[in-house]
């Protein structure tokens, strides 16, 4: 008797397992999604990636409503709560001030080169601006271009400040930091 208690036992078990193994839903779903084909432009919104390659639920990007250059190539904060962008093809640094989804510009240099691809703030109304061609770095205070010098390169990627008096400037051909 006790061997028919058990085997009963083990069968309703296994009866009850398989019962709600064919009504539960699974725990993840994959779906394969042909992007050249499938999504229009290439946009799926709201969606972001893992690491791992998973769909997930992601930041929703909307354009602000502002009258910016034709080419952006940098923004740094700058020291006032604003932002600092670097420009191009007129090599301009603009001053961006932004509230909610307007924007407020104003100019902050007007350099001699081409376009902007590096600005580091330096203290209030200061900053340095890495321009091209040329690799040349402007020193602008209070608006106005109040030093500037060749790196020996032909662009001025990127500008680093260490502490102090110390910056690192990155620069193109040829492949240089300079300090």
């Amino acid at each position: 008797m006790p061997a028919l208690q058990t085997l009963r036992r083990a069968s309703l078990c296994t009866a009850f397992l398989i019962a709600t193994a064919l009504h539960a839903d699974p725990v993840a779903h994959r779906l394969e999604v042909d992007f050249s084909r499938e999504v229009p432009a290439r946009n799926l919104s709201g969606l972001a990636t893992r690491s791992d390659g998973r769909l997930v639920a992601g930041p929703f990007l909307s354009p602000l409503d502002a009258n910016l250059p034709e080419l952006v190539w940098c923004m740094e904060p700058d020291n006032a709560g604003g932002w600092l962008i670097g420009t191009g093809p007129d090599a301009r640094v603009v001053r961006a001030t932004i509230d909610g989804t307007s924007v407020k510009l104003s100019d902050a240099a007007d350099l001699d080169e081409t376009n902007v691809f590096a600005i580091c703030p330096t203290g209030p109304g200061e900053f340095l601006a890495g321009a091209a061609p040329g690799g040349v770095l402007y020193l602008v205070k209070d608006g106005k271009v109040v030093a500037r010098g060749g790196v020996g390169a032909d662009v001025i990627w990127d500008i680093r400040h260490l502490g102090g008096d110390d910056y690192l400037v990155a620069t193109g051909t040829p492949a240089t930091i300079v300090r």
